[in-house]
């Protein structure tokens, strides 16, 4: 009887731990700036970038190719308020003479993207890498907060962001 009686209590404790581990799995986090989940104004600054051969390729000459930089609403390109989004593709780590910036008005319902696409010659045989993050567009997602402001794209390419809330 005793036996029967802790197995019913340890087997109680299990779930009870298992279900709330459950629970706090499937909420989404309060204040993790990747979910800001309400209507706001941000102010995206692209400072700095690093790009690797692993990620991007070169042109006939050896050179590194141009890389366009594109953010998009609801697959509608934002429109940069500073800042050339055509950038040299030279490899490694550097910081922007002239920081591309972006007003967005967040909005939980629509989905955000940032596309970092090739340029390739018009009429060339190979097509430029294009590199969309996040690759699934999902509502409400911020991708902009990730690993304190450093976004990963690529296997070891990233774009560093300063996110402003106004």
């Amino acid at each position: 009887m005793k036996r029967a009686y802790l197995f019913i209590i340890l087997a109680a404790l299990c779930l009870a731990v298992v279900g709330n581990a459950e629970a706090k799995k499937h909420k989404p986090p309060k204040e993790n700036p990747a979910y800001p989940g309400k209507a706001a104004t941000h102010t995206l600054i692209l400072q700095r970038v690093l790009f690797s051969d692993l990620d991007f390729s070169r042109d006939s000459t050896g050179g590194p190719r141009q890389i366009a930089v594109e953010l998009t609403e609801n697959g509608n390109a934002v429109m940069p308020t500073s800042g050339d989004t055509l950038l040299d593709g030279t490899r490694g780590e550097r910081l922007l003479q002239t920081p591309i910036q972006w007003i967005v008005n967040f909005d939980p319902h629509k989905n955000y993207q940032l596309i970092l696409t090739e340029q390739v010659p018009m009429g060339a045989s190979v097509a430029g890498k294009r590199i969309i993050t996040p690759a699934t567009p999902r509502a409400g997602y911020w991708p902009f907060g990730e690993q304190v402001g450093k976004l990963s794209v690529g296997k070891s390419s990233y774009l560093q962001f300063v996110d402003k809330i106004q």
